[in-house]
């Protein structure tokens, strides 16, 4: 079964894979070591519910998901840091 992976979207995309064996109870699937390659090193070649998606347009609408929550944390960042003030008179 062709699985889109999830679990690096923000950092290496969505991965596509072929799993080993079936979906098990718990929905976990196994997939080749190569798919799950990641800053130089093996990921374990299993993935929980939250991290696959059976239909790329799943994996594309939870990914940019994602992307939405990581840009609405880092406008938060960005604006607590521009009121920030240094010099005398301020905490």
């Amino acid at each position: 079964m062709r699985v889109w992976i999830t679990k690096f979207a923000l950092t290496r995309g969505i991965l596509v894979a072929e799993t080993i064996g079936e979906v098990n109870y718990s929905n976990v699937v196994r997939v080749p070591k190569h798919a799950g390659y990641y800053k130089g090193r093996y990921h374990n070649g299993y993935y929980c519910d939250t991290e696959w998606y059976r239909t790329e347009e799943e994996a594309v609408a939870y990914a940019e998901k994602l992307r939405d929550a990581k840009l609405k944390t880092l406008r938060r960042q960005i604006d607590k840091l521009e009121k920030m003030q240094f010099g005398e008179g301020t905490d």
